[in-house]
């Protein structure tokens, strides 16, 4: 190692945390089914390019996270890893793999400070699945829920979230929490 070894810096470390939690996220079963075989490693790259750790960390508000996400899950680049038309999982598939590296990379204290942390925790938005639409299901009636996610168009990604802010609002938990119902029968 050579000084100045950029592997070896602290850039160099922040960079190889991210490049292996995206990988995770892509690569673990039940996320790389969703997307076209034979792209996962163009996927983590575009993934990583997407999110700017230091944008990121600059957020302070709700709808300055929630404008920064929307403009990734945007992003025209997200049709070349799906063998459906984009508009039918764009707000399903590519918001949910968003939102599940977003929590991995808050989650990790190696690449940001404890209160940057906690202040991105509180704006994450949830990784919608059955699970979690059944889950509010049993606490709402809300009439917004969509039924099945392929097909999801923004304004219902936007009304499950906010439904799940209401609602983890009532009983005093942070949002995200609603990711537990992966882990329980609802």
């Amino acid at each position: 190692m050579t000084d100045g070894d950029v592997r070896f810096s602290e850039d160099g470390h922040i960079e190889a945390v991210i490049k292996r939690r995206v990988k995770f996220v892509v690569e673990k079963g039940a996320m790389a089914r969703l997307f076209k075989q034979g792209t996962h490693g163009d996927l983590q790259e575009a993934v990583r390019q997407r999110i700017d750790l230091n944008e990121l960390k600059s957020l302070y508000t709700q709808p300055g996270f929630d404008a920064w996400h929307r403009h990734i899950v945007l992003h025209e680049c997200w049709a070349h890893f799906t063998t459906r038309r984009i508009e039918e999982v764009r707000w399903g598939h590519f918001a949910k793999l968003i939102n599940i590296v977003l929590y991995e990379l808050v989650a990790n204290n190696e690449i940001m400070t404890y209160e940057q942390a906690e202040r991105l925790r509180a704006f994450l938005h949830v990784p919608i699945d059955q699970k979690v639409l059944n889950l509010l299901r049993s606490l709402t009636e809300d009439v917004r829920l969509p039924r099945k996610l392929l097909g999801m168009e923004e304004a219902e990604y936007k009304a499950i979230e906010e439904t799940i802010r209401e609602e983890a609002g009532k009983i005093g938990i942070p949002a995200i929490w609603f990711e537990d119902a992966y882990s329980h029968d609802f």
